[in-house]
């Protein structure tokens, strides 16, 4: 089964990119299929066969059965814990019905006891997009329950880190918009009174509700930003840079709680001393 197995988890691996596109098709309305019958055969004569309830998971997988595959697969897990295969399609299972935490945990366990090297390196990729999947779903989340956050109120030192905007002449400064967020960040971090919160959570409740596509943030804006992500202060900024030797940084601390901008930090200065200036 070993380099069949491995072929199509290769490709179903790589499809599953799609998943979202294709999450609206119908699935597989098995009621009587023959080769699955023989497979539950198989185990029923052999329960505790690793060989025999990956083969069955791996065909409920193929037909779209995704809960009854993870099942199996679990079973099989348990049965010898180094079974790569089990710990793979099991992955896959749960991302299909949307359990994140359960494909993780999964996919880990497979870079754990998996020896394929392409696989591993495919499943780290995958490991990193369903981190960010989760973060839109999060953020969507949040969105959609916005109502029953109006009220809440979260610590100042609570503080989340917005991209800057970029006004520069020079196109190769645009990555300075995620820089300086990091930057501000990394620095935030070491103020043991500070509690940062991770700047991809943030990035996301900013996709979500369209941050970027307006030039500055006002208060209201932040304070709507915040409530999402439970952030008391939430900064942002922009950069100016008429030309690649001078630069203007412009910041806005927004309180979530009370929408007042409490701070409106700025500095100018040549490119060359940016970590100065931020």
């Amino acid at each position: 089964m070993g380099r069949i197995v491995r072929a199509r988890f290769i490709l179903t691996l790589a499809l599953l990119s799609l998943a979202p596109a294709l999450a609206g098709a119908q699935e597989i309305a098995v009621t009587s299929d023959p080769a699955l019958a023989k497979l539950q055969r198989k185990v029923a004569a052999n329960p505790n066969s690793v060989k025999a309830l990956v083969a069955v998971g791996y065909k409920y997988f193929e037909l779209n059965r995704f809960q009854e595959a993870r099942t199996v697969l679990d079973q099989a897990r348990q049965l010898d814990p180094k079974n790569g295969v089990s710990a793979l399609y099991s992955g896959m299972a749960s991302e299909q019905l949307n359990d994140f935490t359960a494909a993780k945990a999964a996919y880990t366990w497979y870079l754990e006891v998996g020896k394929t090297g392409k696989i591993r390196r495919q499943i780290t990729e995958r490991l990193v997009s369903m981190a960010k999947d989760e973060l839109k779903a999060s953020a969507a989340q949040a969105v959609a329950n916005e109502q029953q956050l109006r009220g809440a109120q979260s610590p100042a030192t609570t503080i989340a880190v917005l991209p800057f905007k970029c006004s520069c002449a020079d196109s190769t400064l645009l990555p300075l918009e995620r820089g300086m967020a990091d930057l501000i960040v990394t620095d935030l971090s070491r103020a043991g009174s500070l509690r940062v919160l991770e700047r991809d959570r943030m990035q996301a409740i900013a996709d979500e509700i369209r941050l970027g596509e307006s030039a500055q943030v006002d208060a209201a804006t932040a304070t709507r930003a915040g409530k999402l992500i439970a952030a008391g202060s939430i900064l942002n900024g922009q950069i100016i840079a008429p030309n690649a030797n001078q630069i203007n940084l412009t910041g806005a601390v927004v309180n979530t709680n009370t929408s007042v901008i409490t701070s409106n930090p700025q500095a100018n200065g040549s490119l060359d001393a940016i970590f100065d200036l931020e």
